[in-house]
């Protein structure tokens, strides 16, 4: 009688490495831009003043600072998967 071939082994999941990569990506990106949001307004004239400019650079930098979540996941989403690729190469040799 044949025996059937082995099974193949498991497929391991990289859940883990995608969850942390995305959440760092959706959460870091978004510091990042504000950070930089305070430093741009820290050097433009127009936001030193209180009264409406002050209001429009806040709002500003809240709005950029707020798209910047999309762009962040997808930068995690892309890290993730690099990450995933190169953990099961190292894992098959």
């Amino acid at each position: 009688m044949s025996d059937s071939p082995p099974a193949p082994p498991a497929a391991q999941g990289h859940g883990r490495i995608m969850l942390l990569s995305v959440l760092s990506g959706t959460l870091l990106a978004p510091a990042a831009v504000w950070c930089a949001m305070l430093a741009y307004d820290h050097f433009d004239p127009m936001c030193g003043e209180g009264g409406e400019g002050g209001i429009a650079c806040a709002l500003r930098a809240l709005v950029v600072t707020g798209m910047s979540i999309v762009p962040g996941l997808l930068i995690g989403v892309g890290v993730g998967l690099f990450l995933a690729s190169r953990r099961g190469k190292t894992n098959r040799s």
